[in-house]
């Protein structure tokens, strides 16, 4: 319902009520993703860790927050250490896909998102992400493919606008990335929404006047 300061009082009441639970701390770190709030959403992503160092997702959680402060070396490390815990989690080589991208080691972050694929059954999330990859790399023809794979998925419901959003904007096609958005906003698609602020697959859109208008409506600024 993208209602913030209510968002913002839940969870600090929750913590209130038991410090030691890890997934509020958790939830609490996403929250501050969102206001642009990276030193906090750190400070509560490692707490949760602390207390729940064998979460997987927590794990994958604060990779993500040291690639948005590009950190890639701890990046890169605490993904491995994930994948050393369960080589099957797609969330840890997801998130070594985009350190590698970052890095522009393009054959190895390339190689990460295919098994994060493999590995998710084909999750639209991740194929949005491989996508994303295949388009900024240059493969436009596999970046296409996964695309009317995804508007597939998205008839049938299992996939929402952002991730069909995330390949057209890796291809430079803003047009079509904001159609899909808007797609999302029609549908208040409000739990994944607001992640289009911090993910990686929309940096080539924050330059657009679009991108500030859409945050402006969920109630976040740019």
């Amino acid at each position: 319902m993208w209602r913030w300061p209510e968002v913002a009082e839940e969870y600090s009441r929750a913590i209130n009520l038991n410090p030691n639970y890890p997934t509020a701390h958790h939830f609490l770190s996403i929250y501050y993703r969102t206001q642009g709030q990276l030193d906090d959403s750190l400070r509560e992503i490692q707490r949760a860790q602390e207390l729940d160092p064998l979460s997987l997702v927590i794990g994958q959680n604060v990779v993500e927050i040291y690639l948005l402060k590009n950190d890639l070396k701890s990046a890169i490390a605490q993904s491995q250490r994930i994948i050393q815990l369960d080589p099957t989690f797609p969330g840890a080589h997801d998130e070594l896909g985009f350190a590698y991208l970052k890095e522009h080691r393009n054959d190895e972050a390339m190689a990460e998102f295919e098994k994060t694929v493999e590995l998710s059954g084909r999750a639209s999330r991740y194929l949005g992400d491989l996508g994303y990859c295949c388009a900024v790399t240059g493969k436009r023809a596999q970046a296409l493919a996964i695309l009317k794979e995804l508007e597939e998925k998205y008839g049938r419901r299992e996939s929402v606008g952002q991730y069909l959003a995330a390949v057209y904007s890796g291809l430079g096609d803003k047009d079509d990335a904001f159609a899909w958005l808007e797609k999302d906003y029609e549908r208040r698609s409000g739990i994944r929404l607001p992640f289009v602020k911090w993910w990686f697959t929309f940096y080539e859109l924050h330059s657009d006047p679009r991108y500030a208008n859409l945050l402006n409506r969920i109630g976040l600024k740019a």
